[in-house]
């Protein structure tokens, strides 16, 4: 398998994961604004991967 496709295999599984835990870990009412800067710490450092791997996270399925 080439090593891009394993790649973009390999974030997708993170996302995935990442998503469960945004949806289903995350108290809804609970220090909302501690969560959304959590998450944004997340999906920054996903940001840094995907632009390290040249891969847009729009390309991920």
């Amino acid at each position: 398998m080439e090593k891009e496709t394993v790649m973009r295999e390999s974030l997708a599984v993170i996302w995935d994961a990442l998503e469960y835990y945004r949806e289903d870990c995350i108290p809804e009412a609970a220090e909302i604004e501690t969560y959304n800067e959590e998450w944004d710490e997340i999906c920054t450092a996903m940001a840094r991967i995907h632009e390290a791997l040249g891969i847009p996270h729009f390309d991920i399925d």
